[in-house]
């Protein structure tokens, strides 16, 4: 048994691993959120099926790769009192890249865009914003 004072490891490479690529794609959905800006912002064009492309893709890496950092810090944590099974950990981080790697199929080989559902048409509203507003984003 654990005892309340025992300190917890100070490092687990799988989960780390699971960060980074949690990190790797929240800088990846990062970008596709400043080329949506620098889209409404004047300084590139962007047809509107590629803008909603973009606002699928953003919102779809935001929200899994949160997912995917926040269970790898449970993991963490829950694993210093828990048994936890490595297979189920390991699972999951293949689900996720599947997904993610389907997700990106969908919208960018099909051409899926279902982020305008709850959005208003963004690409025909400009921003007036300069470049030091647009660069501070980067």
């Amino acid at each position: 048994m654990i005892s309340k004072y025992m300190p917890l490891k100070s490092r687990d490479d799988k989960v780390v691993t699971q960060m980074i690529i949690a990190g790797v794609v929240v800088i990846a959905a990062m970008i596709f959120g400043v080329l949506m800006l620098a889209a409404q912002g004047g300084f590139i064009e962007l047809q509107a099926a590629a803008f909603y492309q973009f606002l699928t893709i953003h919102g779809t890496a935001m929200i899994g790769a949160s997912a995917l950092a926040t269970s790898a810090i449970m993991w963490y944590f829950l694993s210093h009192y828990v048994d936890l099974s490595k297979k189920i950990f390991n699972l999951n981080l293949i689900l996720f890249l599947t997904g993610f790697l389907m997700t990106v199929i969908g919208i960018f080989s099909f051409e899926y865009a279902s982020s305008w559902t709850f959005l208003y048409p963004l690409p025909h509203y400009q921003v007036a914003l300069g470049v030091r507003q647009v660069l501070c984003f980067i």
